[in-house]
C-alpha cells in the first residue's frame, strides 16, 4: 500500500510545497508526489494532464490518495 499526494497549482498563489506540509501536517506519510503545474481544473480532463495520467498508471486498490 502506497500513499499518494496528488497536487495540482493553475496560480503563482499556489505551492506544491503549501499543499505537500499541509499533508504532512495532517498526518500521512507520503510515498510520492504526483503534481500538475499551471493546468486549469477546469478546461482540462484529469486523465488529459501529464499528472493525472501517471496517477491514474500508479494508485491501486488499497493506496490512500490525498
Amino acid at each position: 500500500m502506497q500513499t499518494f499526494l496528488y497536487a495540482r497549482v493553475s496560480t503563482s498563489d499556489q505551492t506544491i510545497s503549501h499543499q505537500r506540509d499541509h499533508a504532512e501536517a495532517a498526518g500521512f506519510t507520503l510515498d510520492e508526489v504526483i503534481q500538475d503545474d499551471g493546468v486549469s481544473g477546469i478546461s482540462t480532463r484529469f486523465q488529459d494532464r501529464k499528472g493525472g495520467a501517471k496517477l491514474l498508471d500508479k494508485v491501486r486498490r488499497g493506496d490512500i490518495l490525498v
